[in-house]
């Protein structure tokens, strides 16, 4: 269902970094249809453009890992694979946005699944409105995010010194 659309978002790129995990359980998968094989790839359905501009090669990825976490309380760094990351500039567009994997994910259909994406900006020294996706409300602590102006490279690859804030708003996922 959609219900409405904000932050956090998968696009989110308002400041100079940040990082947002999704957790889709295994029984909402299965509920919704799916089954057992290679996700192939996946996208977000957005509602506002906003005003950022392009994620580009380095400095997007999109992550997933099997997982037995029911929800999201704490940040998980460890055992991800790299699913997508722009090879040029990628703009985000009204409706539905798919990225199509370079190798496929591997669900066994009782995992849970865990999906991080991380951007870094350096040297963005202003802020901008992030594409907004639908999204649909979870009984549960389904997104855990962080953003910070910090300028470094490699905060997309070192252990975040926040918390997450967490919350029930999960980005609207169409896995292929």
């Amino acid at each position: 269902s959609t219900t409405g659309f904000t932050t956090p978002s998968p696009y989110s790129n308002y400041y100079q970094h940040g990082r947002i995990q999704f957790i889709y359980r295994a029984t909402e998968l299965i509920d919704a249809g799916a089954f057992p094989g290679n996700i192939k790839g996946l996208a977000w359905n957005v509602a506002v453009l906003g005003t950022v501009g392009p994620l580009y090669e380095g400095q997007y990825t999109i992550k997933m890992k099997l997982t037995n976490a029911e929800l999201i309380n704490a940040w998980d760094y460890e055992d991800w694979t790299t699913v997508w990351e722009p090879d040029s500039a990628f703009y985000a567009k009204l409706g539905w946005n798919m990225h199509e994997f370079t190798e496929p994910f591997y669900w066994d259909g009782v995992s849970n699944i865990r999906i991080e994406t991380c951007y870094n900006h350096p040297g963005v020294t202003t802020t901008f409105q992030n594409p907004s996706v639908y999204y649909t409300p979870t009984t549960f602590n389904s997104t855990g995010y962080r953003t910070n102006s910090t300028d470094n490279p490699e905060l997309c690859n070192i252990v975040e010194p926040n918390a997450p804030i967490v919350g029930v708003n999960r980005a609207n996922t169409l896995f292929n």
